[in-house]
């Protein structure tokens, strides 16, 4: 058994990324809430755990007691001349210990003990994470919108969690904001940043806010940031940039797409226009064209009457970018089975 309590503790240290002796300190503590269910009134019970063999030894104890103070809790407490006819040189607010049977950690309440371990291990946390806030030193919290919670914004930044309430916003009109590597121009509630240089390495692209408060204007941090260009998208239909594909598959898709393939921001990409040609009897080419990003009813009709080992070409695709840019996509093609 002494086994199974170390296997245990080594295992919730590491999933919880806690100290091991806050765990042991869990674990005495189920052991002890199971153990005080065994007397009646309201006994105190302490559990003590080796921390090398896992071996436990469990008392009852009594807290001592002015004598003019009575007994409150009877159960639990003794009083001073009764607790020094057992040790003489015993003081208020000192503990009598007696040893008492141990329970079995096995028979203990499975939920019980996995409720009082998670509670500790839940505080010990929740400490960790203050403890590891407050040795930053920082005067500014610099975190990211989590949520919106009754009008208050959620902050988060690493472990920790802020709220900033609805009363303690910044109005916008009094937030100013500075790139050091091009402009930033205010549009509605948002901020549009139009980098000048590429700046892949993070060195010169830094973005400032400044908030008036009380009149004054003071800094409220600093962020540096990479400046990467948007690779050009790739255009698909059905996910596939070319290839072979089955008739009924064509069939069924709206239209052509582009995609960012492994980009890692939310930029999107919407196709404005491209042509389909498909080479027809004879060897003539015939070309149909979109002025969106959908089949035209006309090009869906001549995609109806193509045969197996048909070619589709599709080119003069144009896809217009979240930030207003507009790119030239690469051709694709199509070989019916």
């Amino acid at each position: 058994m002494s086994r199974e309590i170390l296997m245990l503790v080594d295992a919730l240290a590491r999933e919880k990324n806690v100290d091991r002796d806050v765990v042991f300190g869990a674990v005495e503590a189920a052991l002890a809430s199971a153990t005080k269910r065994l007397y009646e009134g309201e006994a105190d019970v302490r559990v003590q755990i080796d921390r090398n063999t896992g071996e436990y030894e469990s008392f009852r104890r009594w807290h001592v007691v002015p004598d003019e103070a009575g007994l409150q809790l009877p159960d639990s407490e003794i009083l001073l001349f009764e607790a020094r006819e057992q040790i003489p040189d015993i003081e208020v607010g000192d503990y009598i210990e007696e040893p008492i049977e141990s329970i079995a950690f096995g028979r203990i309440g499975a939920q019980a003990a996995k409720q009082v371990i998670l509670q500790k291990i839940r505080d010990a946390e929740r400490e960790q994470i203050l403890n590891d806030f407050l040795a930053r030193n920082d005067k500014i919290f610099n975190g990211s919108v989590k949520r919106l919670d009754k009008g208050d914004l959620i902050i988060e930044s690493g472990k920790v969690d802020a709220r900033l309430r609805r009363s303690d916003l910044i109005p916008k009109e009094n937030l100013r904001v500075d790139l050091s590597n091009g402009r930033i121009e205010r549009s509605g509630n948002a901020f549009m940043v139009y980098p000048k240089d590429l700046d892949e390495m993070g060195r010169k692209t830094t973005v400032t806010v400044y908030a008036t408060v009380g009149g004054v204007e003071r800094s409220m941090g600093s962020m540096t940031f990479r400046v990467k260009k948007v690779p050009d998208p790739v255009a698909q239909i059905g996910g596939m940039a070319g290839g072979n594909l089955r008739k009924e598959n064509l069939l069924v898709e709206d239209g052509v797409v582009a995609v960012l393939e492994d980009f890692l921001f939310d930029l999107k990409f919407t196709v404005t226009q491209f042509d389909v040609s498909i080479t027809g009897s004879g060897g003539f080419v015939n070309t149909w064209k979109s002025t969106n990003n959908r089949f035209t009813a006309e090009q869906k009709t001549q995609f109806k009457n193509l045969a197996v080992g048909s070619i589709i070409y599709i080119d003069n695709i144009k896809a217009k970018g979240d930030d207003g840019s507009t790119r030239d996509l690469n051709p694709i093609s199509f070989k019916i089975r």
